[in-house]
């Protein structure tokens, strides 16, 4: 082989190396991103959480309402971030990067899996499911205390309704969000 030859080809190996590095990067770089918008989305349910626990065991009665609003607006914009296209961008690229770690790439399988589910999902309806749900374990209280099932009828009511709107738009078949008989 002629120095020239030789020359050449380890241009052509240095030129794939940096080709490499560079998507390697690129890769490390996007999964990054994609680690910092899903430690923005938990920072939003862990808050949620912990509004969603004052309101099961120190809230008052006259904060009920206000808080199940808290709940709502953590709850709506969480799931803006899910689902916005920015996370699907991420998600889509990362899929096929080779570049990943086992547990990376497990990583983005399942929040892809989640992010196609929860894009059925409308940011008002979670809203609604949200205030909804909150409003109900009011009611429940309320119903508790005076031994009567009235107070929580009309909740119950629309926790079932929400229930029936997300079968339909999970399109899973009827009798239930996935519930299977025992």
């Amino acid at each position: 082989m002629t120095s020239e030859k030789s020359s050449n080809m380890n241009f052509v190996i240095f030129l794939n190396n940096a080709s490499l590095q560079k998507s390697m990067s690129q890769t490390k770089s996007q999964y990054e991103g994609y680690k910092q918008l899903m430690s923005r989305i938990a920072d939003l349910r862990f808050a949620n959480a912990v509004l969603q626990w004052d309101q099961e065991t120190y809230l008052p009665k006259q904060g009920a309402a206000f808080r199940s609003q808290q709940i709502a607006t953590l709850s709506e914009a969480a799931h803006e971030l899910f689902i916005s296209d920015k996370l699907g961008d991420l998600l889509n690229s990362l899929q096929d990067a080779r570049d990943l770690s086992e547990t990376e790439k497990r990583n983005v399988e399942l929040s892809l899996e989640d992010y196609s589910k929860q894009r059925k999902f409308t940011p008002a309806f979670v809203r609604k499911l949200s205030e909804s749900s909150s409003k109900a374990f009011h009611a429940w209280i309320e119903a508790r205390k005076t031994n009567s099932f009235e107070p929580f009828r009309k909740p119950l009511e629309t926790l079932v309704e929400i229930s029936e709107m997300t079968r339909l738009m999970l399109q899973l078949p009827d009798g239930g969000i996935g519930i299977k008989p025992m």
